[in-house]
């Protein structure tokens, strides 16, 4: 998988590593959240993200770059 470079301002950018917190999920696949290494806020393309699991509540915590 490559990082993804947004193609539109209301897009944001990631790079492998990168934790993402998804605050909406939308019905053509693509997610809107913020980039917790970045600050930067806006939408992206899910299938760039898998879940990670928070060890404490065993529940998805937030996504990170494959």
């Amino acid at each position: 998988m490559y990082d993804y470079r947004p193609c539109n301002d209301d897009e944001m950018s990631l790079r492998e590593g990168d934790k993402v917190e998804v605050m909406e999920r939308c019905d053509d696949g693509w997610f809107v959240g913020l980039n917790r290494r970045t600050r930067e806020f806006g939408t992206f393309p899910g299938n760039y993200v898998d879940k990670v699991w928070s060890v404490e509540s065993a529940q998805p915590s937030s996504l990170v770059r494959r």
